[in-house]
């Protein structure tokens, strides 16, 4: 006998909420304590607290909508209660429905009561209030949804939760097991995941501001200025992301065999896709460990494979009596395939490591001293722009030496260096290489940073003669010359004149890897902007025994300090 209404259950609905009011409760408890404990006595400083929070609630709300999901439908991981539920004349839709209803008024009903008790604290800023109830209903309806999918696609709780970690982390397991593994295989490569953060919910939600908000004056007073809307699309997207991980769940659901609880995976297709996410996994996680402690990858990545790969398949088949020889074939290609594409990253074919732009396709180029920290008015890599077509095809000369170096080690002393391309078509080609502290291409590099552009941060030496502003020169004294005093303008002249001279010959280098020198003298340089005379940029340089045109300049016009 069906019931009259198939999609909604009252008398379970009821059931639901008395049954779990300890989840509920205790996370209103949590809500009201949290708010409770701001540290402001002032509405003002309360509203400031619940500003910052706001963003805080997504690993609570990660935590509680998969929890809320795991006990409403929990009833299917035990075979006695899931027959003994679908023995009764409601549909499975029903079921699941109400069990949905009820999970989103456990976050609802708290939320709701954190606002109301919010408003009559919040006085005028009571608007912040809801703005902590909306955003926590469409994090929850994320996080419940996508928890929901992972409830039904399971047949026991430690699948449930297994499934739903894997969902919310997918995103890192993929980048880091891409960084670790795949990008050091492609000599001289280096990916930017930042674009990917917006696929890692969790930890993207946590950096969103919903509203623009300004204190004035001296924090007395929060003016807001406004909401984020593109915070607010990518949270609602979030939102329709979990209600399709619901509209997902009852599909599964509609098609789940009551057979199937007590198994790890109820969903028969997902199970070899844990199997090789879990393999994988398991492989990364000793591949990491041996990286940490020095000691061969590989070998630990083999056993972190095998021990996962069959450590997978006692989970999903209940049973310790693994080592068969269907399990060894699906072993086998296992490892075949995972082998093979590690191969064919090493091997290349589309030429991606090996990409060096030809000179009419590029608009400029740049090298970085990638492994030095060098402070240069606020720009932590100094860098100029080569766009003589010359100096490009130089450039790409070293670049292709480079190059050889793939599938050597470097012992010793090393520096990493960073070759930059900037192209016409808008595109932009990076790659960084770690070469040895002596040897020819030691000695190009040093040139490259030696090059007075590199070290003033310029394409154009010769306007430093005009903004140049001053110089304070330290170790031996502390002695500024100013560019306003006509007789220091000639000193300044003077110095630029040598340091010129030895960045020339290549040694004015900055990083300790690229010379032997003994520091002699610290120079600080206040430069100019043409364009706008308030606007100051600095050059910090070491001078060193071997820039011996600057040393020698320098003894005439500053006395050395005494041995």
């Amino acid at each position: 006998m069906k019931l009259k209404t198939s999609f909604f259950n009252l008398t379970a609905f009821k059931k639901n909420l008395l049954r779990f009011s300890p989840i509920w409760a205790l996370y209103t408890v949590f809500l009201l304590v949290a708010f409770f404990g701001t540290t402001g006595q002032d509405s003002v400083y309360i509203a400031r607290d619940v500003v910052y929070m706001i963003r805080e609630m997504a690993p609570v709300n990660l935590i509680y909508g998969g929890l809320c999901a795991m006990f409403l439908f929990g009833d299917l991981y035990n075979s006695r209660l899931c027959n003994a539920l679908h023995a009764f004349p409601v549909r499975r839709e029903g079921w699941l429905l109400t069990g949905i209803a009820a999970g989103i008024l456990f976050s609802v009903v708290p939320n709701l009561l954190m606002c109301l008790v919010a408003s009559s604290v919040l006085q005028q800023y009571t608007y912040i209030a809801f703005i902590w109830l909306a955003v926590s209903t469409l994090q929850f309806l994320f996080f419940f949804g996508t928890a929901v999918f992972s409830a039904m696609c399971a047949g026991n709780r430690l699948g449930m939760l297994a499934i739903y970690g894997i969902i919310q982390l997918i995103t890192v397991l993929v980048l880091g097991l891409a960084e670790m593994i795949y990008v050091p295989m492609l000599y001289g490569v280096k990916f930017s995941f930042n674009g990917a953060t917006k696929f890692f919910p969790f930890g993207y939600m946590m950096s969103l501001d919903y509203l623009r908000v300004e204190y004035m004056p001296a924090g007395l007073e929060l003016a807001f200025k406004g909401f984020n809307g593109a915070d607010w699309r990518y949270l609602a997207l979030c939102a329709a992301a979990g209600v399709a991980g619901m509209a997902g769940g009852w599909l599964v659901y509609r098609r789940r065999h009551l057979e199937s609880a007590g198994d790890f995976i109820a969903l028969r297709p997902l199970a070899p896709v844990f199997l090789v996410i879990f393999s994988v996994g398991a492989g990364a996680l000793l591949y990491a460990f041996a990286e940490l402690m020095d000691t061969p990858s590989y070998i630990f990545l083999i056993v972190g494979l095998v021990i996962g790969y069959f450590a997978g398949r006692m989970l999903l088949g209940r049973t310790l009596r693994v080592f068969h020889k269907k399990s060894l074939i699906g072993f086998a290609v296992l490892t075949v395939v995972f082998a093979g594409s590690l191969g064919l990253t090493w091997w290349d074919p589309l030429g991606v490591s090996g990409n060096v732009p030809n000179v009419d396709e590029v608009q400029w180029a740049a090298v970085y001293d990638y492994g030095y920290s060098y402070y240069n008015g606020g720009n932590s890599q100094p860098h100029f722009e080569i766009t003589d077509s010359r100096e490009i095809a130089k450039l790409q000369s070293f670049h292709k030496e480079l190059l050889s170096l793939k599938g050597q080690s470097v012992s010793g002393h090393s520096n990493t260096i960073q070759i930059h391309y900037k192209l016409k078509n808008g595109k932009t080609v990076q790659r960084y290489y770690e070469i040895p502290h002596t040897g020819a291409l030691a000695e190009q590099a040093k040139m490259y940073f030696s090059d007075i552009r590199y070290l003033f941060k310029t394409n154009d030496p010769e306007s430093l003669y005009i903004s140049l502003g001053e110089v304070t020169i330290g170790y031996y004294t502390e002695t500024t010359y100013e560019a306003e005093s006509t007789s220091d303008r000639e000193i300044l002249t003077g110095l630029l004149d040598a340091i010129k001279k030895d960045c020339e010959l290549g040694v004015v280098a900055q990083n300790w890897l690229h010379h032997d020198g003994k520091s002699e003298y610290h120079l600080s340089f206040t430069i100019k902007a043409l364009e706008d005379d308030y606007f100051h940029k600095w050059s910090d340089m070491y001078i060193t025994d071997d820039c011996k045109n600057t040393v020698a300049y320098l003894q005439t016009i500053i006395p050395l300090k005494a041995e």
